[in-house]
């Protein structure tokens, strides 16, 4: 950490910090809540016809905990079924 200017740390106090590892822009991205497992595999149910579902395999990367980037498996235009959470909150805004 470098200090500029006239900023001034002190000793007992306290701070929050993102660290960011790693960042990828415009990439396709889901609820972690939306994914389901099955052994090593994972996996969506996406839409295929209004209110039926498809149990589709996906290939996932870098994820911050809350979201997670889908690296294959989905396409853009793919409607992924909320998970239990996501609907929940959904209910609440």
């Amino acid at each position: 950490m470098k200090v500029t200017g006239d900023a001034v740390i002190r000793a007992n106090y306290s701070a929050n910090a993102d660290i960011v590892l790693d960042r990828r822009d415009g990439v396709i991205a889901v609820n972690e809540s939306v994914l389901s497992f099955d052994g090593d595999q994972t996996y969506v149910e996406v839409e295929t016809t209004p209110q039926t579902f498809e149990r589709r395999k996906v290939r996932t990367g870098l994820s911050d905990g809350i979201r997670i980037e889908v690296v294959e498996g989905l396409a853009k235009e793919d409607k992924v079924k909320a998970g239990a959470a996501d609907e929940a909150a959904g209910k609440r805004s």
